[in-house]
């Protein structure tokens, strides 16, 4: 497990309160990343983003499947996100540290995407009040050198916008319950329309400053921070204040302003390289390529 030293402690949160951290980079700048799509082809839809550096890298697959309405929301879609850490991240957190990691950054995910109110989750029903379309997230963390919240929610933004719902069928009398026929066929399938799902932005206290994108050692003198998850008109969806440090209303709500503006450039960034990667896969001629649905 890492650790610092008071020492360096002292260097990170004076570095932080002077404007220039110890990688160089101001308070509120994210690191140079890497998104990739299209990796799995025995997903519905996948994606991959990378921090620079040997930096966080996370990749997360989304499989579809059909199934019974809550009774609450009887037209509504379900979301569920997992997330697991590989063993080799697992190895650098002590005790049940890395299974208590990835229950917590699952239940943030699942809550923060799964209950936003600009998501139209009456768009995944199949059949009113008898089937609709549970979207099922796993999320691979292959590396950890900090913001996983951040880096997390990406990597599902992009693999959500990366999906393709395959055609389905409904059989049956009416009256009585209806079949779903599924299409194993992905080139009958239709992309997803992801445009309104949100991202997290997290905002992080050290000192008397707050910053974004954390690395490692910066997390360990982080007293506070709230992850904001933003959609792509910078409307708020959801806000989750962690660690025991205070943090009062002016400066939440200045939190909250910056998460906001920050994710414009987060969302340009995504928007680009999904663009690129339907590109490429269309001058490749496989604007849609996937293993049947049903293998």
């Amino acid at each position: 497990m890492l650790k610092i030293s008071a020492s360096e402690r002292k260097y990170i949160v004076e570095g932080v309160g002077a404007n220039v951290r110890a990688d160089g980079r101001p308070r509120l700048a994210y690191r140079s990343m890497t998104i990739e799509s299209s990796l799995l082809a025995q997903s519905n839809g996948s994606a991959r983003v990378s921090l620079e550096n040997s930096g966080t890298d996370v990749l997360a697959s989304v499989k579809l499947e059909t199934t019974p309405p809550k009774p609450e929301a009887p037209n509504a879609g379900v979301v569920h996100v997992a997330v697991s850490c590989c063993p080799s991240v697992s190895a650098k957190l002590a005790g049940r540290a890395a299974e208590e990691m990835n229950v917590e950054l699952s239940q943030l995910m699942t809550r923060l995407l799964g209950s936003c109110p600009t998501v139209d989750l009456d768009k995944l029903c199949i059949v009113p009040g008898e089937s609709v379309w549970a979207i099922n997230i796993d999320v691979m963390v292959f590396e950890s050198s900090g913001n996983l919240p951040d880096v997390i929610s990406m990597a599902i933004y992009a693999a959500l916008n990366d999906t393709i719902f395959p055609a389905v069928r409904v059989v049956g009398v009416e009256g009585e319950e209806k079949a779903i026929e599924v299409d194993s066929d992905p080139a009958a399938g239709e992309l997803m329309d992801a445009a309104d799902w949100p991202i997290c932005v997290t905002l992080s206290k050290i000192g008397n400053s707050f910053i974004t994108d954390p690395a490692q050692e910066e997390e360990l003198c982080v007293t506070a921070q709230v992850s904001v998850a933003v959609d792509p008109k910078g409307r708020v969806c959801g806000v989750q204040k962690s660690g025991a440090g205070a943090i009062d209303m002016k400066e939440m709500q200045e939190m909250i302003d910056e998460a906001c503006a920050r994710s414009k450039d987060l969302f340009k960034r995504l928007q680009a390289a999904i663009q690129l990667q339907r590109k490429r896969d269309i001058r490749a001629g496989r604007k849609i390529e996937r293993v049947g649905f049903l293998d």
